[in-house]
């Protein structure tokens, strides 16, 4: 699968997810959800890869997503403009689990983007692990800002 087809699927599952939510008046994204959303991302990276799930194969999987996301909360300015969206970040995270760089690859809105972007270094991984090894890795984590409040 080309990059090109990557991002567009990827933006493709943002927009479904989207307008999923708006279908379905769901409150809030459930974490079920956003796992759901982030299985599909890591199968199509391993699709992509050609690697195959097995005992031999464990990904990248982050330790610390709830404080990081307690952390970054909802930008007020995006509140007050009503600005909601899938912020998608594709984190390159090194043998020892630590954050090493990211990318972009779907920005709804800079607030948005740029509130993800202030914490999104103090991440933290478990390693990916290929043959009991571990290696350096990408993965992809989605960002779910939505201001419908859960009851």
């Amino acid at each position: 699968m080309s990059n090109r087809t990557l991002f567009i699927t990827l933006i493709s599952l943002g927009i479904l997810s989207g307008l999923y939510y708006m279908q379905s008046g769901s409150t809030y994204p459930s974490k079920s959800h956003e796992e759901t959303v982030r299985e599909e991302i890591e199968k199509r990276e391993m699709n992509e890869s050609g690697l195959e799930t097995s005992e031999n194969y464990q990904s990248a999987t982050p330790t610390n997503l709830p404080e990081i996301k307690q952390k970054i909360g909802y930008p007020n300015q995006a509140r007050e403009k009503g600005i909601e969206g899938t912020v998608l970040i594709r984190i390159l995270v090194d043998e020892n689990g630590q954050y090493k760089f990211h990318k972009i690859t779907a920005d709804p809105n800079p607030l948005l983007t740029k509130a993800v972007e202030m914490y999104i270094d103090e991440l933290n991984f478990t390693p990916e692990k290929r043959n009991g090894v571990n290696v350096q890795t990408w993965t992809t984590i989605p960002f779910i800002f939505s201001l419908q409040v859960q009851e």
